[in-house]
């Protein structure tokens, strides 16, 4: 999977005004792979921890703007080293009606990025990725390009416009709408081609497509699209 770019908005996707670039949103989940997460970021990235996110930070050698939420997951150490470094805390009750996943998307959205990358969202209890999966409708509602990673898999999501895909042959492109249906989906380099095709929720077709070159496109028309790109 290409660290950088592998999924991009195709020439059909509409123009999004942002005031900065690229916020990157580090979660609690499993990062397994220090290396493979560094070579993600970028020197202009706005970091948010979400967090446990802040234990992973911590290791990555990273210092984030903020840290958010209920902080049950912090041990000594990381509040230590949160201290010193003066890194600013938004502490939020345990019970509340949001994750704080869900609260650091909306602190992003406020900054008006062009994008979000959300690591450390996926792999860990499932209640929390299925969360996290679905925060992707609050980011295209509000018109900023969201990408979930890790190091197997990268997942977006699309609707009335066209996502361009880089990979290597025998890549899976998995696709699974997230509202009741997704139409007019067209699909070009992959093994199992789609056109004009509708995709109901609940059903298991759009799974385990793969690459047969370099690149491919996936277009949807109408309905949200999950478009999931992940190797063995």
């Amino acid at each position: 999977m290409h660290s950088e770019g592998g999924i991009r908005k195709g020439a059909e996707a509409r123009e999004v005004h942002s005031i900065m670039g690229r916020v990157v949103i580090i979660a609690g989940g499993p990062i397994r792979d220090d290396e493979f997460h560094k070579k993600l970021l970028r020197e202009d990235d706005d970091l948010i921890c979400v967090d446990g996110g802040g234990r992973h930070a911590r290791r990555l050698g990273l210092r984030p703007r903020l840290l958010i939420g209920d902080m049950d997951s912090l041990d000594e150490d990381i509040r230590t080293w949160l201290t010193e470094g003066k890194i600013h805390c938004e502490t939020h009750p345990a019970e509340k009606d949001f994750t704080d996943t869900h609260l650091a998307i909306e602190q992003a959205l406020r900054m008006q990025p062009m994008e979000i990358l959300l690591l450390g969202c996926l792999g860990g209890r499932l209640d929390h990725t299925l969360a996290n999966l679905n925060l992707l409708v609050i980011c295209h509602r509000a018109g900023v390009f969201a990408r979930l990673l890790d190091e197997r898999n990268e997942v977006v999501l699309i609707s009335g416009e066209t996502l361009s895909l880089r990979g290597q042959p025998g890549d899976f492109v998995s696709l699974i709408p997230l509202s009741p249906s997704a139409s007019g989906i067209t699909t070009r380099g992959l093994k199992y081609p789609l056109d004009k095709a509708t995709l109901t929720q609940g059903e298991s077709r759009g799974i385990s497509n793969e690459f047969v070159r370099s690149e491919a496109s996936v277009s949807v028309d109408a309905g949200y699209l999950m478009v999931i790109k992940s190797r063995e």
